[in-house]
């Protein structure tokens, strides 16, 4: 490296650090002393820096870590003590790498103790938060304030000495974004663009050392509104409480996951400031971002038009929701039982102002509960919404349209469940194995698919809607205690093993409309007796089925005119 190279790069380092390095601090000791201790620490640097990476390595990693050292350390005075003591003593840099832990032991904290002496710590507040404790207890001293010609220091509360951050995560639902980690928090630019309209939170995860031997805690507070302190993940670590008393004269440490919830932030940008709160009381900003929610278009929302009546005991109230934008409005599913202990559960049409329009998938799957209300804002009801639960009851209000596959399959004990105007599509095994003893469709209803009602032993009435065109394969399997049946005029085609073991099903009843009849739809019949056809035997003659389907039914035929 020539003379004028290692000249533009010693030109990078940010001398004003070295002139400031002491100014702040009080000269409680002899100056000849405090600059031999001083001039020892840097030394050090020095000496094992220049091992290391030799001249040009030093200088390098010196440029990088004045830059490092002030983004990542809120709690540094300012100083070339402190400066020295954090390069010596963290976990993993080029220099520190070079002593024992042992040794790091022991030079942080003779470090921290000259600091502590002479009033290090603390010589400077944040660079992410200039904000003064807010609350005092009697045994600290507030601080006051100095006039510009005055040369007294006055150390503010020391709330924490030492912060680290893990990472910082966008949440939605079951899904976690990581946007920054430990490795890659110098590259964050401190914003966060909310892209996906389902993140509900965005979480921190960290430690924090503090000053008081007990720790504090820690929250948020979003466009300087109310202080939310949130104690869910805190915990004592010996081996952090260690290491933060050696290298950064803390008394204590404490684990933390913040999440701070986004999902009702409005369009625009909001400032998220996160908190810690020492034992005494004071607190103060240890990391600050801002967080951007786009605007979603010019359409603006309106309160939805709500007809539901709350019942008498309430809504339902622990229910676990995902946000969703459909059709460039938000609105709410309902995804989880959550944290509702109700055994009789009300769904609220609105949640957090929106509309509640559906029941997501799996939502209640294998839940114990008696009685389920459906409100008016749910369109659909999604598929293994309530998959072997044990609900008896469910009512649906008007404005349901579709029940999805296998919605209530397998729900053994549902005995009761009306069918409203507005239902359109009944997905396949929606209602199999279920306790139901009558299936009555509105004619709204234009689709029921396959094994819809398979295995529903206890139906003893069926009544059809006037719209379907089509009874799928297996739609009625194993349906053994209905005993008639008239299929709707509209009724094109009736697919194969539509009523397979139907043993009860004496007589049924369908309209000279049919144009195709699958094989075996009464396979396993054994007391069907009577096939009322309303038509004539050349219109029978013109349905399109099987030899063999033809040479089994139309023995059973009597022709009814119309």
């Amino acid at each position: 490296m020539t003379n004028q190279s290692l000249f533009e790069l010693m030109s990078e380092i940010d001398f004003d650090l070295i002139e400031r390095a002491e100014a702040p601090v009080p000269l409680r000791k002899k100056p000849v002393f405090r600059v031999a201790m001083i001039a020892a620490a840097l030394a050090l640097v020095l000496t094992l820096s220049t091992v290391s990476a030799g001249v040009a390595g030093t200088v390098a990693v010196t440029v990088r870590y004045v830059d490092y050292v002030e983004q990542n350390y809120p709690e540094y005075d300012g100083t070339l003590l402190h400066f020295a003591q954090i390069l010596l003593t963290e976990d993993e840099n080029l220099i520190s790498s070079l002593l024992t832990e042992d040794a790091k032991h022991a030079i942080g904290g003779a470090i921290a103790a000259l600091r502590e002496n002479w009033g290090g710590i603390g010589g400077k507040q944040s660079k992410e938060s200039t904000e003064e404790p807010e609350e005092q207890t009697s045994g600290q001293e507030s601080e006051t304030e100095r006039g510009e010609d005055s040369t007294e220091t006055i150390e503010p509360s020391r709330v924490f000495v030492h912060s680290s951050f893990d990472s910082l995560s966008l949440i939605a639902g079951d899904e976690e974004k990581v946007l920054f980690t430990l490795d890659t928090y110098s590259q964050w630019l401190h914003q966060v663009t909310l892209d996906d309209p389902n993140v509900t939170h965005i979480k921190l995860r960290g430690w924090l050392a503090f000053a008081d031997p007990e720790p504090g805690i820690y929250g948020y507070s979003i466009d300087g509104g109310e202080k939310i302190y949130d104690l869910a993940f805190s915990q004592e670590a010996e081996e952090m409480v260690h290491v933060v008393s050696s290298y950064h004269g803390g008394k204590s440490c404490s684990r933390m996951e913040i999440l701070v919830p986004v999902s009702d932030l409005a369009p625009g940008k909001h400032d998220v400031a996160l908190r810690a709160k020492a034992s005494g009381g004071a607190e103060r900003t240890f990391l600050s971002f801002t967080v951007i929610v786009p605007d979603g278009g010019e359409e603006t929302e309106t309160e939805p038009e709500i007809t539901d009546e709350e019942p008498e005991q309430g809504w339902s109230k622990g229910l676990e929701y995902t946000k969703e934008t459909q059709d460039g409005k938000t609105v709410y599913v309902v995804s989880g039982i959550g944290e509702c202990k109700d055994t009789d559960v009300y769904i609220p049409p609105t949640y957090r102002g929106y509309p509640v329009v559906a029941i997501g998938k799996e939502a209640f799957f294998n839940v114990l509960i008696d009685f389920v209300s459906v409100p008016s804002t749910v369109k659909e009801i999604g598929e293994y919404a309530f998959f072997n639960c044990s609900v008896k009851r469910v009512e649906l209000s008007e404005g349901v349209e579709v029940i999805g596959d296998s919605a209530f399959s397998d729900a053994y004990y549902l005995e009761e469940i009306n069918f409203p105007s507005t239902l359109k599509t009944i997905g396949s095994y929606a209602f199999c194995a279920t306790d139901l003893t009558q299936v009555i469709l509105p004619d709204s209803v234009t689709e029921v698919h396959g094994h819809a009602f398979t295995s529903c032993l206890h139906v003893t009435e069926i009544r059809l809607s006037a719209n379907l065109t089509e009874i799928k394969a297996y739609m009625f399997e194993g349906v053994r205690n209905v005993k008639s049946i008239e299929l709707p005029r509209g009724i094109e085609r009736i697919g194969e093993w539509a009523f397979m073991q139907c043993s009860r099903l004496e007589t049924v009843t369908l309209y000279h409309g049919v144009l195709q009849i699958d094989d075996n739809i009464f396979e396993y019949c054994e007391d069907i007796k009577e096939i009322r056809f309303i038509g004539t035997q050349a219109e029978w003659e013109s349905i399109d089925m099987s030899k063999k389907t033809r040479e089994q039914l139309t023995p059973l035929v009597v022709y009814v005119e119309e």
